[in-house]
């Protein structure tokens, strides 16, 4: 009983030890771009030692990718939220204000240049959801997350001035018949009501 205690006390001390490092790249990223930071600077920033960095990480850009990804599985996750499927503009919305919360981790990422796809893959969010034989199908994932990641990308750069219940009912329009295409399909796997 006593080792799983251990376990369980050394995993929790892992987790915050990365969030450490993952605030302190982040914070010390909105003073210098990431190839002025050097590890010094960011363990004594993380509150951390080198041995903890080196245990956990290879590099700053796996920090960041880590950091992006969490946020790309905080969306995955909000997908088959039953609640959103029924009414997706509610999806949109919180989406929209989700990147509003998170713009400063946004424009840190984004000025470090990381890439979406070393975060996705080759493959699509959705397709690792709910994946699919069906061509028609893997297009429609393509062309919905494409579509969506372009507009509130430029959206996000062009100063987030639209409301996201705005941004939420031009989605809508845009990609409404993609969703229902996407949950029809959903629906006839089982994987939705």
């Amino acid at each position: 009983m006593k080792e799983c205690k251990k376990i369980a006390y050394n995993e929790e001390m892992n987790i915050q030890t990365r969030e450490c490092m993952q605030t302190a790249l982040l914070l010390l990223m909105d003073e210098k771009p990431i190839d002025k930071i050097s590890i010094t600077e960011l363990v004594n920033k993380a509150g951390v030692s080198r041995t903890s960095y080196y245990r956990n990480y290879n590099s700053k850009k796996e920090i960041l990718t880590e950091v992006c990804s969490m946020i790309v599985d905080e969306i995955r996750d909000s997908v088959l939220d039953p609640s959103y499927i029924k009414n997706p503009r509610v999806w949109f919305v919180n989406l929209c204000k989700k990147m509003r919360e998170k713009s400063a981790s946004i424009r840190l990422l984004l000025n470090a240049h990381v890439a979406f796809e070393e975060v996705i893959g080759s493959s699509s969010i959705l397709e690792k959801i709910v994946p699919s034989e069906k061509k028609e199908v893997h297009y429609c994932y393509l062309a919905l997350e494409g579509g969506m990641f372009n507009l509130l990308l430029n959206w996000y750069r062009d100063g987030m001035n639209i409301e996201p219940a705005n941004m939420a009912d031009m989605c809508i329009e845009l990609f409404g018949g993609m969703i229902g295409k996407i949950h029809q399909e959903w629906k006839s796997t089982g994987l939705i009501a």
